[in-house]
């Protein structure tokens, strides 16, 4: 099972004074599955981690060099071609800002992005951090 997942989120930095707090748009690429099925993956796709029976994907420089292009590829159902779809446009938003403060229209192309792609998932969380 694929998963295109958008997460708005909230970084405390402990370790340095008055623990400062950041906000933060990730993306990144998930497969459930059986081991063998991940491995698989993973071994296509050149990249990623696997952690307990999961793989994934978090790397902003690695989801634009190796799953983009692996899922342009492939011929996705019509439900999940059209959260993959959503989730690239907010892939690229969040790469083009790499090391820069998010401006406030991406941010809110991010936003609306997360609110369209809830009905492509089976157990949408909401926004935390709102």
């Amino acid at each position: 099972m694929y998963c295109f997942n958008l997460q708005f989120r909230k970084d405390v930095k402990k370790n340095r004074p008055h623990s400062p707090t950041y906000y933060r748009w990730t993306a990144q690429f998930i497969v459930l599955g059986a081991l063998n099925e991940i491995e698989r993956i993973k071994e296509e796709l050149g990249c990623g981690r696997i952690h307990n029976n999961r793989f994934s994907v978090q790397s902003i420089d690695e989801i634009i060099r190796f799953v983009l292009p692996y899922f342009h590829e492939l011929d996705l159902e019509k439900k999940k071609k059209n959260d993959f779809e959503l989730w690239e446009e907010a892939v690229k938003i969040i790469f083009k800002n790499k090391r820069k403060s998010l401006q406030k229209k991406d941010h809110d192309a991010l936003l609306e992005i997360h609110g369209l792609a809830k009905k492509y998932k089976e157990k949408p969380k909401p926004l935390k951090w709102i």
